[in-house]
């Protein structure tokens, strides 16, 4: 029989609500979620709840601070991971 995994969302939109930005905190409630038994921590992202801990690089900082977890990205918006992960180096590139 398939064992049942269990996932922790990261509630990036409650901190987007109420005003709290610290990246510090989800991280400690991902090591915790961990500690707890947890098999998995997301992170999502919404177009509407602004300012908003980008789920790629709070899911690089899951990473490191955990040693067994899997993590995955409960939404990802393709538009802005574009806009964040590929133009910022072509920006960077010497005019030819």
């Amino acid at each position: 029989m398939a064992r049942l995994e269990i996932g922790y969302l990261l509630p990036t939109r409650d901190q987007a609500v109420l005003g709290e930005h610290e990246p510090g905190r989800l991280i400690h409630q991902a090591r915790r979620a961990e500690a707890l038994g947890f098999d998995s921590v997301w992170a999502g992202d919404s177009p509407v709840t602004r300012p908003r801990a980008d789920p790629l690089l709070l899911l690089a900082a899951v990473a490191q601070a955990t040693e067994r977890v899997r993590i995955g990205t409960a939404v990802l918006l393709p538009a802005e991971a574009f806009a964040d992960l590929v133009l910022p180096p072509l920006r960077q590139e010497e005019p030819r």
